[in-house]
């Protein structure tokens, strides 16, 4: 729920929209700063409070601090779930408030990141509650996107790049097939040269996708360039500075070169790569950071050489 701060009749008060319709609890006071202090009480209220959906993700997140994908589930939790579901108790979620959700999440995010944004929410409130009210409705899951780049594609796309440090992100994405914030993060303090690893994890991070990965010759002879004209602890600078987002580079390559390129396009592409090399699909779960095999099997194995083919000779008459 979102809650704002506003004047009525003289008074202050909380306000808010729920299920369409404007509501609001006085503050009881005409001075500003005694109506932020309330303000501040009435949300801490919410939070706590075990009955609803904020105090249960609160208990939830305390429960779960060595889930591999805690620090991700935690972004998502408070930056998506708790504005919209926070102030509601696990009974009041049902089909049509997940359906609002969906729709409203549709115009930026992907049905496969709304399945996992309320797939978190029903595990919470199922950890809390096994036979919890709540109903949970997700999206349909559909068919993943397959697309990828060939060599040539990948050459064509490099090519494209008018910048150094997208150039850099690209052979890292490809060579290290780690995710667009894990590599934006890297410092060189977790680039090691004589051991010729990369650890894309920072300490004890425990976000998904940060393994450490070895350095093929292109990715290490990449870093050892970057490496004699750094100007800042980050890996990837623009302007002796960290990049929060490499998006807008990456779309200019895409438009230059005609192809579908993102960062998610070039760790997919890296996968398959490697798949249709026949390493095997525990190695490149692995190589991903997945959390489980399960999530690699189900979105690269087909590109095998030799998927099914024994089923397919048991098939000869």
């Amino acid at each position: 729920m979102n809650y704002k701060l506003k004047k009525f009749r003289n008074k202050w008060c909380v306000y808010w929209v729920e299920d369409g319709k404007s509501k609001r609890k006085s503050l009881k006071t005409s001075d500003h700063e005694e109506a932020l202090r309330r303000f501040d009480d009435f949300n801490s209220a919410q939070t706590e409070n075990s009955e609803f959906v904020s105090g249960i993700f609160k208990a939830w997140k305390k429960d779960k601090q060595n889930l591999a994908s805690f620090e991700t589930s935690c972004m998502i939790i408070n930056k998506h779930l708790l504005p919209w579901f926070g102030a509601y108790r696990p009974d009041q979620i049902t089909k049509d408030k997940c359906r609002e959700y969906t729709a409203f999440k549709r115009k930026t995010l992907s049905d496969w990141s709304i399945r996992r944004h309320l797939g978190i929410l029903r595990s919470a409130l199922m950890w809390k509650d096994k036979n919890t009210l709540a109903v949970i409705e997700l999206p349909p899951e559909g068919l993943p996107r397959d697309y990828y780049l060939s060599k040539d594609e990948f050459y064509k796309a490099l090519d494209c790049a008018d910048a150094y440090h997208i150039k850099l992100f690209m052979v890292l994405a490809l060579t290290t097939a780690g995710r667009m914030t894990a590599l934006l993060e890297l410092t060189w303090d977790r680039v090691d040269f004589d051991k010729g690893i990369i650890k894309l994890a920072t300490g004890e991070h425990r976000i998904k996708g940060r393994a450490t990965i070895p350095m093929n010759t292109r990715c290490r002879e990449a870093l050892e360039d970057a490496f004699k004209f750094r100007t800042c602890q980050h890996v990837i600078e623009y302007g002796s500075k960290p990049i929060k987002s490499i998006k807008k580079g990456i779309k200019r390559v895409a438009e230059r070169s005609g192809l579908e390129v993102t960062a998610h396009v070039l760790r997919h592409t890296a996968a398959v790569w490697m798949v249709q090399n026949k390493i095997p699909l525990e190695t490149v779960s692995k190589y991903l950071g997945h959390t489980s095999t399960k999530v690699t099997y189900k979105h690269y194995a087909h590109h095998s050489p030799d998927y099914l083919s024994e089923a397919a000779q048991a098939l000869e008459f």
